[in-house]
């Protein structure tokens, strides 16, 4: 029985070593990855399931699959300093997309560097995975299907407004007309009043009728000539935001336009950014080698 217990003890005391030998195995792989900035080595270090998923199925699991839970409290330090050398991968690839660290480790993107340019997502280094705004895109692959010349994402909308525009400010500007008219109808109306009787026409109850309809359309008229100043400030307001949404997704096509023959090939661009950048760090590696 005490030998049974004796041998347990040393089973379990000799797992726990190589463990810890393990464990500080690995983390001495990954500082001496990041001394020698030796970013696909600590790619592999951190996410080694993934790397033999996507990028070599024969890659060897020796630290297990999830060992970044060793390292994840320097998250923002390795995403960080993975950051230099995927971004000038990217500005290689995406030349039109800006970065910005807004905390350390984390970069917001922007497309372009031109005024007004809109925030279309984040980069994550650790991963190398762009967290892109699906809403934004799906706009600008609208706008780059237009095929009509001289029309855009917004042109039909905007035509519509300044067309409502139009309309309301004939409904202002038309206001003594409609006084003439409601003067003139009231004084029909009191005539018919001096004609009327307990035994009047039908034709003068069908003018009465008549004038009474007609008030009524005026005074509803009124009532939209009044709204109509706001009115014709909102629809401005939105025709001059969507000019600018014109005018930005047009820079943003031709931008787009100079590095990639479509939409679809800039999203599968996007899409296969972890193998993409994996691979070219394998071929740089490789032309090391070969120097």
């Amino acid at each position: 029985m005490a030998d049974e217990r004796m041998n347990h003890e040393e089973s379990s005391r000799d797992i726990l070593i190589s463990q810890l030998k393990n464990k500080d195995q690995y983390i001495n792989e990954l500082a001496e990855a990041i001394d020698q900035h030796n970013d696909l080595r600590i790619y592999q270090l951190l996410g080694p399931l993934r790397y033999r998923d996507e990028i070599n199925d024969a890659f060897n699991l020796e630290f297990g699959e999830y060992p970044f839970e060793l390292v994840k409290d320097q998250r923002q330090d390795l995403a960080h300093f993975l950051s230099d050398n995927l971004i000038d991968y990217l500005i290689k690839q995406f030349p039109f997309f800006y970065y910005r660290e807004v905390e350390k480790g984390r970069f917001t993107v922007f497309f372009g560097n031109w005024w007004d340019r809109r925030e279309v997502g984040t980069l994550d280094a650790l991963n190398v995975e762009y967290q892109l705004d699906e809403e934004k895109l799906e706009k600008l692959e609208k706008a780059l299907n237009v095929d009509e010349p001289d029309k855009t994402l917004n042109s039909e909308q905007i035509t519509s407004l300044s067309a409502e525009n139009v309309e309301l400010q004939k409904a202002v500007s038309s206001q003594k007309d409609r006084e003439e008219k409601q003067k003139n109808l009231m004084e029909q109306q009191n005539s018919l009043a001096d004609k009327g009787g307990l035994f009047e026409s039908n034709k003068i109850k069908e003018e009465r009728q008549q004038i009474k309809e007609e008030l009524e359309k005026l005074a509803q008229e009124d009532e939209q000539a009044s709204k109509a100043p706001e009115k014709i400030r909102e629809n401005q307001k939105q025709i001059l935001a969507l000019s600018k949404e014109d005018t930005t997704l047009g820079l943003e096509m031709d931008a787009l336009k100079k590095s990639f023959t479509s939409f679809k090939e800039f999203r599968e661009t996007t899409d296969n950014l972890y193998r993409n950048y994996i691979s070219s760090l394998l071929d740089e590696g490789q032309v090391r080698s070969n120097g």
